[in-house]
C-alpha cells in the first residue's frame, strides 16, 4: 500500500509516524487511523461526503472531529 501514496500523503504519512515514534504512541496513532478506515469502509454515505468536492472543508473537517473525538491528539491533529 505504501508504494501506492501520493507525494504529498506520503511526506504527511512519514511525519506523522516520526510524531508518534517520538511521543512513544505509534501503536495508539496506528489504531486510531485502523478505526477511521473501518468508519469509512462501513460506511459509504459518510465517504461520500468526505470526497463531495461540493461540501464544505469546514463541514469535512467537523465531521471529522466528531468521529475522531477520543482518537489520540496526535491522531486528531493529523
Amino acid at each position: 500500500m505504501a508504494d501506492r501514496l501520493d507525494p504529498g500523503a506520503r511526506v504527511y504519512a512519514e511525519a506523522l509516524n516520526a510524531a508518534a515514534t517520538e511521543a512513544g504512541r505509534v501503536a495508539q496513532v496506528g489504531d486510531d487511523l485502523a478505526a477511521l478506515m473501518d468508519v469509512l469502509a462501513s460506511n459509504v454515505a459518510l465517504l461520500r461526503a468526505l470526497v463531495n468536492p461540493e461540501l464544505p472543508r469546514e463541514a469535512k473537517r467537523r465531521i471529522l472531529s466528531q468521529i475522531m473525538q477520543d482518537a489520540d491528539p496526535l491522531t486528531r491533529n493529523a
